[in-house]
């Protein structure tokens, strides 16, 4: 990966590339995270999901046009897939401070955004 072969040679100090590998392919999300920071790193990166409205929206719009050269149908298809996977976990969020700041608006947003896919 990148970014653990740039800290090798990154004079900020001794950092694990393992670790930060590790932690950049959480964001992945593919499962349960292994550890603390990964569980922290995953909240991080979900965090938009619980913004407001509109700003949700608008990475929403962001979304789409990372994958325009999808035709619509195929896109709203795979897109409502993953936004019913979030929807059917029992939490979206694993750190506690993140489940309480951001669940209930991410599970409105994520809602409001299958209901318009379909």
């Amino acid at each position: 990966m990148l970014a653990a072969t740039w800290l090798k040679e990154c004079p900020a100090g001794r950092v694990d590339g393992e670790t930060v590998s590790g932690l950049i392919l959480a964001t992945r999300h593919p499962t349960i995270p292994e550890s603390k920071d990964q569980a922290l790193m995953q909240d991080v990166d979900l965090h938009v999901l619980g913004s407001s409205p509109e700003r949700y929206f608008e990475y929403d719009q962001h979304i789409r046009r990372e994958y325009r050269l999808v035709p619509a149908p195929l896109f709203r298809r795979r897109r409502a897939q993953l936004l019913e996977g979030f929807l059917e976990a029992e939490f979206l969020f694993h750190t506690s401070w993140f489940r309480e700041e951001f669940e209930a608006k991410a599970r409105r947003n994520l809602g409001r955004a299958l209901a318009n896919l379909r």
